[in-house]
Order: C-alpha cells, then sequence, then structure tokens
C-alpha cells in the first residue's frame, strides 16, 4: 500500500497599486508619495487589506473560500497616475512572465496598468469624493477621501439628496 503525497496548495500573489485614475494630476507621482500614503510588502499587504471593505480585502476573502493561498506581496497607494485593472494579459502572458519572472505556480488572475495620460485634461466628471465615498456610516467620509488640491469639479449626476 503506498501514500499518494498531498496535493500542493494553489499559491496566488497579491499585488495592490491604487491610484486616482480620474484626476491626471500634472505633478509626478514619486516614490516619496507612496510611502507617505501607502506603501507595505509582504504580510503588511494582509495588515493594511486583508480584512478591509475593499477590493484587496475581498481577494483574500474569495481566496480563503475557494481553497487558495493568498501571497501578499506588494501594496502601494499615492495619487497622479491612472489605473485600470483588466484581465487582457492573457494575449502575452508567456511574455509577462518572462519579463517580471513570475513563476509558473502563480496564477496571474489579472494586471493593472498604469500611466500618466497623453495631452490636456479639464475639471473631473464626477463629484468630490467626500460626497461619493463613504465610511463605516452611510453619509459619513472617511478622512482619507479628500481629493487633491486643485482638483476641479464639474457637475455631474443628480443632486445630493442629505436626509
Amino acid at each position: 500500500m503506498g501514500f499518494a503525497s498531498p496535493t500542493p496548495r494553489r499559491r496566488v500573489g497579491i499585488v495592490a497599486i491604487l491610484q486616482e485614475s480620474n484626476t491626471f494630476l500634472h505633478a509626478r507621482t514619486t516614490l516619496d508619495d507612496f510611502r507617505r500614503d501607502l506603501l507595505v510588502t509582504g504580510e503588511g499587504v494582509r495588515t493594511a487589506f486583508g480584512t478591509a471593505h475593499h477590493e484587496v480585502g475581498g481577494f483574500f476573502a474569495g481566496l480563503e473560500s475557494a481553497g487558495l493561498e493568498a501571497v501578499p506581496l506588494l501594496a502601494a497607494r499615492a495619487l497622479g497616475y491612472g489605473g485600470v485593472l483588466t484581465g487582457m494579459h492573457f494575449f502575452v502572458e508567456d511574455e509577462l512572465r518572462a519579463l517580471l519572472g513570475i513563476p509558473p505556480e502563480v496564477f496571474v488572475a489579472a494586471t493593472i496598468t498604469l500611466g500618466r495620460p497623453a495631452g490636456g485634461h479639464g475639471p473631473v466628471r464626477r463629484r468630490p469624493l467626500g460626497e461619493l465615498v463613504f465610511g463605516d456610516t452611510w453619509g459619513e467620509a472617511p478622512a482619507w477621501a479628500v481629493d487633491p488640491p486643485g482638483t476641479q469639479h464639474t457637475a455631474a449626476g443628480p443632486p445630493r439628496q442629505d436626509s
């Protein structure tokens, strides 16, 4: 009678680079900007987002419920660049893996492309963050939900209805 070796648990790396994508500030974002806001690696990612009501927290919860191991790698947040979450990397996944040295046992579920838009951009077409983002209670914005200095807004959406 032989013993079967246990099936290795599948691991998924978690990398989160979070940016205000609608403001397109004229100033460049630097590493110090990320350090001032949030720049963590390894288990610091789980500490910052593991139980948060946020997409990254949802990844941790979803992977756990699917029996997969979340491997926290990097989380960074600052202002200045725009980002788009996409699953379109599968067209170039072999090249992406080679370029970044991604091990074969890591499943790449999505990628986030970051960049600075070309050309000029006017005011953002949304309400101020404090009117859109709520923390623990509906209608109460968290302290971090503040637009960068100088952000201009156009009228967007129906007028806010305060209860």
